[in-house]
């Protein structure tokens, strides 16, 4: 599979990443070629695989502080369990 993004830099050194199918140019603000290579995989990565790009951000934020992680973790439990209750009181009403 061709990659959707590819990489060029301006004149004044900053990279930017290109969309192949609509054309749309982007600044990646930075001049470090190996922080832009870094950048453009993701983007690459992101468009191949739509999903994964939550559980890399779901581990990167466990690694950076896990008691923010275990409070999310619980937050999005009690959502589903009152999806579920909601879910289960609109069948018992039809």
């Amino acid at each position: 599979m061709k990659a959707r993004y590819r990489l060029f830099r301006r004149h004044n050194g900053i990279f930017f990443c290109e969309d192949r199918e609509t054309r749309q140019q982007e600044s990646l603000r930075t001049k470090d070629r190996a922080e832009a290579t870094r950048l453009l995989c993701a983007k690459n990565e992101a468009h191949q695989q739509p999903g994964f790009g939550l559980h890399v951000a779901r581990a990167y934020l466990a690694a950076a502080d896990p008691a923010l992680a275990r409070k999310l973790q619980a937050h999005k439990e009690k959502l589903a369990k009152g999806v579920e209750e909601k879910s289960r009181k609109l069948k018992e009403t039809v």
